[in-house]
């Protein structure tokens, strides 16, 4: 599957911010304040939504925006974050396992982490939350 807009870049670039975002809140709660791991990456990745759902919205969908009121956009963000908790959970489950793999590398673990989730949680913002339909060639 090849994405052909310009959209997937900035998704791409709204995701990486969010990882930067999400590893500094993850590495001051267990360094700093010695929160567990987990947690600490969940709290993390829950900050990070808000933070991406509001510049997906304004970048990277903005086409499909239609100056929303904020009913709609409470409704679209619902939407955005049903479909993040499935991606959360599933990048949970992932951190973990790469985690205890790894030997605690917490880095190296959020990365592989996020990529695998990545392509998902594009695809069912794009045409569940945005309802972008995807064009045939």
């Amino acid at each position: 599957m090849v994405f052909k807009s310009k959209s997937i870049a900035y998704f791409s670039i709204v995701g990486l911010s969010g990882l930067m975002i999400q590893m500094v809140i993850s590495w001051l709660m267990i360094s700093c304040l010695k929160y567990q791991s987990t947690i600490s990456v969940a709290i993390a990745i829950l900050l990070v939504n808000i933070y991406t759902y509001i510049l997906n919205n304004f970048f990277t969908f903005q086409e499909n925006i239609y100056r929303s009121s904020l009913f709609i956009n409470l409704k679209r963000y619902f939407k955005y974050f049903t479909v993040s908790a499935f991606g959360m959970f599933l990048n949970l489950i992932l951190f973990g396992y790469f985690y205890s793999l790894t030997r605690k590398q917490l880095f190296l673990s959020q990365c592989l982490s996020v990529l695998i989730v990545f392509v998902l949680n594009y695809k069912l913002s794009s045409s569940f939350v945005w309802n972008r339909k995807e064009k045939k060639d």
